[in-house]
């Protein structure tokens, strides 16, 4: 701040401080200098040191000796990130000249467009979607629905009333029926055929979710059952309830035990 030069004989090569250090290059060495030009390692080869994932770490002697460049401190070892990832697929808003009507499709990383018709809304069951997965999409098209896998294979035609994803479950609606689905082994099995509707997924296996009804809430099982008794209010994840004053927990296989009341 004071312009006053701190290190008088400079280097060869020198990089910006990331935090407390920075790597610089004297007499064909490459060293690790603190903010006011004191050398906190010298290499022992001419070899370039390597970054670690952000540049967090400073790796010197091809990785044996490491150094936080934030701290200067150095460190036994490092955990390796890798960089982020960007998803393989696109939804897609295709522009047609028009306000009213808006159309989507999918696309790749190389902005191929995935399916040859255009739908009025695609939803992802995963944030990331990845063709090496199992990811699916909702499909929908005049007022029908139907399920594809993100590489634009299709699993069901698009001819049912209503769908959703609710956890790992496909919700479809046919016949004012809704149908509970894994999709496991490249197809759709059934899980169970039901009149409620979730809303939530829970973290229970034999749980499908949460469903609310005459505002009130209760927890439907793969078996179809309900519990006997219903809540006003069940977390999203199916761990705890609340009846009146009381607070009940919600065990792994969906059964409630009091746990306070006024």
């Amino acid at each position: 701040k004071t312009k006053k030069k701190i290190i008088n004989e400079g280097f060869e090569m020198a990089y910006p401080f990331v935090g407390k250090t920075a790597i610089a290059k004297q007499n064909n060495h490459w060293i690790l200098i603190d903010l006011e030009g004191k050398v906190v390692y010298h290499s022992k080869n001419e070899t370039a040191p390597n970054f670690s994932s952000f540049e967090k770490f400073i790796l010197f002697e091809y990785g044996k000796i490491v150094y936080n460049l934030k701290t200067g401190k150095k460190e036994n070892g490092y955990i390796y990130c890798a960089e982020p990832a960007s998803p393989n697929f696109f939804i897609k808003e295709l522009d047609n000249g028009k306000f009213i009507f808006i159309k989507y499709n999918f696309i790749n990383n190389n902005q191929e467009e995935i399916f040859n018709t255009e739908f009025d809304s695609i939803h992802k069951q995963n944030f990331l979607m990845f063709e090496y997965n199992d990811n699916l999409l909702i499909l929908k098209k005049n007022n029908k629905y139907g399920i594809s896998l993100a590489n634009g294979k299709e699993i069901t035609e698009i001819k049912y009333d209503k769908a959703a994803f609710i956890g790992n479950y496909v919700m479809l609606y046919e016949n004012k029926k809704w149908n509970y689905y894994l999709f496991e082994n490249k197809k759709l099995n059934l899980i169970l055929t039901s009149d409620i509707k979730c809303e939530d997924a829970t973290y229970q296996s034999n749980v499908i979710g949460v469903f609310e009804s005459d505002k009130k809430f209760n927890l439907l099982k793969t078996d179809g059952q309900i519990l006997n008794k219903y809540f006003d209010y069940i977390s999203w994840d199916g761990t705890f309830g609340i009846s009146g004053d009381s607070v009940y927990i919600f065990d792994k296989n969906g059964d409630y035990q009091l746990y306070f009341s006024k």
